[in-house]
């Protein structure tokens, strides 16, 4: 019998899976498409329309009467601006109108061919035209997209959908059909070619431009006295103006020749002939005032110093001079002209010794004015001297380096007449200081090098300091027995204070070696290295601990002893417990062994303080309890905090009150979860014991259980017996009043 069912089963199930087949096999046969729908690839110049075709080859499962295709394509290259019908899709015979519609959206991205005469749908075999995309050619000459058919869905007369495998096409941008082999041109020079006569503050204009694709300006070179030159550039490809304004007047008489390189923009670029041409400035009036030359003298300096640096002229002509400006053009990342003196050649009053000149500066100094109103004090023909002094502060570093030029040189004479006068520029060079060649160094060592019986709380503290540049904080390393530590670091590069306090104390009788490497700023390394011992171990040493405790929120509290262990007549003791507010609470504290103990907790603090002393009695000695701590678990499950002892008062019980030399102990709280509450809502119920007695069995939907909470008779398993155990419990029965859980739950 159980054979026979079986066969049955397996009957039936093949012929459903048959059916199936069949189904879908009919399904998938039934859906229309077609051998391929194509998107021809073509060609086109910039600023065309360009038809390109939209194919299908050999529709099945038809007819077909509607068509519809995403085009993907690069819209910088090209732009499909229309949508038409194919010569495939048929027109009516009479009207000659299409009975096909062709729509599109998204930037005719999304085409649709539809038609609701089902005589007029595609049949099968049909192959063809069906779309005529009209693409707007916009991108430039060997770009290229491609055409790409996505989203490709067509549906039959009955309603049935498919889709058809796509080709697809690119678009290239072909070149202009006329070809720019012309080159660029220049016009409208200013000054023109050979002109003569022309002023010595001018600037030069010329134009340069292209008939064809347009002046490449990235390729434009102009040379003045054949130095290459930045002009301004203005304008567009077809015509740029180039504006070049020297940063010096040039001299009189001077033969100014000027070049200009230019290439266009067309694939191969046509170069220009170079232009090359030159003109002449004004001669110097016998009237203009001048000199030989003004001069700034090269210097040098160190970072910091204040230089003065003069300015000299050599020569007078046509003078006397009155009035001298100039400017001074320097980098200010390396020096700053911060003030602009009289030089000796400038005359004093004769009486007063007062100077006849003013010295004036403007513009971070950088403009300078030498002028007097008294003509005794002009400056006579020949002249020759310093006629001001540039204060110099030096802000850059060594081995940097600035021109110094003067610019802009106006000199008027008695007359009123004005004139100008060719510069000799100087440099100015910031010297090296003297070199730091001295490492740093350590000194306030705490604790001492060598030092011993070093208590083992010690934290370390030590300078590092460097008599020249400074020491470079971010190369401090300092080792503690061998492992890199991070130490507090305050102070300045002259003197650096490290502290260290270790996370744990040392062990007694530890020797302990510290190691400090430095560089300072000028890259001098130096190595310290020194150690010193702890105290050593005293089998008499008092101890005050507090044990660890674990409880659950919501479950029974914890009490802990606090002890000072291993104590000699003690009288008097006072300490601080801290914690963890959010963890743990204490919710009491109760007497040990001494005559009188007090106590305050302040649970929003995370702080409780306890004092107790002997007061009738004698001292206390050997394992003394000072009290009990009961503590209520406040975080969750798996959360912890320090119990960590401050001690503030240990004194034997003599009339001298000695203090008691001592270590702690510190403790920590566990959260534990609440033994029996095996489904995590918080309670230990009856439903508890049914929930934990589904999962043994291996009920649906019992899987997770909390699994720290289930083994309340603590025989290491989690078993029926626990929800035997848990269910007497949670009735009262005798015997199981208390759960033990393993996980550490009491």
């Amino acid at each position: 019998m159980f054979n026979k069912i079986n066969r049955s089963s397996i009957v039936n199930i093949v012929l459903i899976m048959l059916t199936t087949i069949v189904v879908f096999s009919s399904v998938a046969l039934s859906q229309p498409t077609a051998d391929s729908i194509s998107v021809a690839s073509d060609t086109g110049e910039n600023g065309q329309t360009v038809q390109v075709p939209v194919n299908i080859t050999n529709v099945a499962n038809g007819p077909l009467q509607v068509i519809m295709f995403d085009v993907n394509y690069m819209h910088s290259v090209v732009d499909i601006v229309a949508v038409t019908n194919g010569d495939l899709l048929p027109l009516d015979s009479i009207t000659q109108q299409p009975k096909w519609t062709a729509s599109s959206g998204g930037n005719h991205e999304s085409v649709t061919l539809s038609t609701s005469d089902q005589t007029a749908a595609l049949q099968n075999g049909s192959t063809g035209t069906i779309a005529v995309l009209w693409v707007s050619v916009i991108g430039t000459a060997g770009q290229q997209t491609d055409m790409n058919l996505t989203n490709i869905d067509v549906s039959s007369t009955g309603l049935e959908h498919g889709t058809i495998p796509s080709i697809n096409g690119t678009f290239t941008v072909a070149g202009s059909g006329v070809a720019d082999i012309t080159p660029p041109y220049t016009s409208g020079h200013d000054p023109a070619p050979d002109a003569t006569g022309v002023p010595i503050d001018t600037s030069i204009t010329v134009h340069v431009l292209d008939d064809g694709d347009g002046v490449n300006n990235s390729t434009i070179v102009m040379t003045v006295g054949g130095a290459v030159v930045t002009p301004d550039i203005a304008g567009t490809s077809a015509d740029y103006t180039l504006i070049y304004d020297p940063p010096a007047d040039f001299t009189y008489d001077q033969l100014v020749n000027v070049t200009i390189d230019a290439s266009d923009l067309n694939e191969t670029p046509n170069v220009m002939t170079m232009d090359e041409y030159s003109f002449t400035t004004e001669s110097a009036s016998a009237t203009y005032p001048t000199a030989d030359s003004i001069s700034v003298a090269s210097d040098t300096g160190e970072n910091g110093q204040t230089v003065q640096v003069p300015v000299n002229i050599t020569n007078v002509a046509n003078g006397p001079l009155q009035v001298i400006m100039f400017d001074v053009n320097y980098m200010h990342s390396v020096v700053d002209i911060v003030a602009v003196t009289n030089g000796d050649l400038l005359p004093l009053d004769s009486i007063t010794q007062q100077p006849k000149w003013t010295a004036s500066s403007g513009g971070n100094h950088e403009s300078v004015t030498l002028s007097t109103s008294d003509q005794t004090a002009a400056l006579q023909n020949g002249s020759t001297g310093t006629i001001a002094v540039l204060w110099v502060s030096v802000i850059g570093t060594a081995g940097q380096q600035t021109d110094m030029n003067l610019t802009n040189i106006d000199v008027s004479s008695t007359g009123l007449e004005h004139g100008t006068i060719p510069s000799i520029n100087g440099t100015f060079a910031v010297e090296p200081v003297e070199a730091d060649t001295a490492p740093p160094y350590t000194t306030y060592h705490d604790p001492a090098p060598d030092a011993t019986g070093v208590p083992i709380d010690t934290s370390i503290t030590v300078h590092v300091l460097d008599d020249g540049d400074g020491v470079n904080n971010s190369t401090i390393v300092m080792t503690v027995d061998g492992a890199v530590v991070t130490p507090d670091i305050t102070g300045t590069s002259a003197d650096y204070t490290l502290i260290y306090d270790p996370p744990a104390d040392f062990t007694y009788d530890q020797l302990v070696n510290v190691t400090i490497d430095a560089s300072d700023l000028a890259g001098n390394v130096m190595h310290g290295a020194y150690s010193f011992t702890t105290a050593a171990v005293n089998v008499t040493t008092t101890i005050i601990a507090i044990d660890d405790a674990i409880a659950s929120a919501g479950g029974n509290d914890d009490v802990t002893p606090v002890m000072i262990n291993n104590v000699v007549n003690v009288g008097v003791v006072r300490i601080d417990i801290h914690y963890d507010p959010s963890v743990v609470w204490v919710v009491d504290v109760a007497d040990g062994d001494f005559d009188f103990v007090t106590s305050s907790i302040d649970n929003a603090a995370g702080v409780v303080r306890i004092g107790a002393m002997q007061v009738a009695s004698s001292g206390l000695n050997g394992d003394v309890m000072l009290a009990e701590v009961t503590l209520q678990a406040k975080g969750g499950p798996g959360d912890t905090s320090a119990l960590s002892i401050d001690l503030k008062e240990l004194k034997d019980a003599t009339p001298q009150c000695n203090p008691i030399q001592t270590g702690v102990e510190d403790g920590i709280f566990t959260v534990s979860c609440l033994c029996g509450d095996v489904n995590g809502d918080g309670n230990v119920l009856l439903d508890d014991a049914m929930y934990l007695m589904k999962h043994c069995v291996k009920e649906p939907g019992f899987e997770q259980i909390n699994e720290c909470a289930s083994d309340v008779n603590c025989d290491g398993a989690i078993e029926m017996a626990d929800a035997m155990y848990l269910a007497k419990h949670c009735v009262g029965v005798q015997g199981f009043e208390k759960l033990h859980c393993c996980a550490g739950q009491q």
